[in-house]
């Protein structure tokens, strides 16, 4: 849209060591996928009312936080998604 953000993104970073996630990927016995798609912003008032139309949702608020939880609360943000994926695996 604009010559200075590429397909509207603001910014981009990425974390970690990517070969030793692919390498952990590799080997697990079983992998759950998790997309995290955010590109809306609901207002925390309005947070109940999409998550009791979204069918399988489940509404985690990180207090404390705006709008970048991985930037605001990273650790509590990983937490809950480990929880997440923990269950999901079941």
């Amino acid at each position: 849209i604009h010559e200075v953000a590429p397909k509207n993104t603001i910014y981009q970073w990425h974390l970690g060591d990517g070969k030793a996630v692919d390498a952990a990927i590799k080997s697990a016995k079983h992998v759950t996928k998790l997309n995290i798609v955010n590109n809306r912003l609901v207002p925390n008032a309005m947070s109940d009312k999409f998550a009791a139309v979204l069918p399988n949702c489940k509404l985690t608020r990180l207090a404390g936080t705006g709008h970048e939880p991985l930037l605001e609360r990273p650790r509590e943000l990983a937490d809950t998604l480990i929880a997440f994926i923990k269950e999901a695996s079941k």
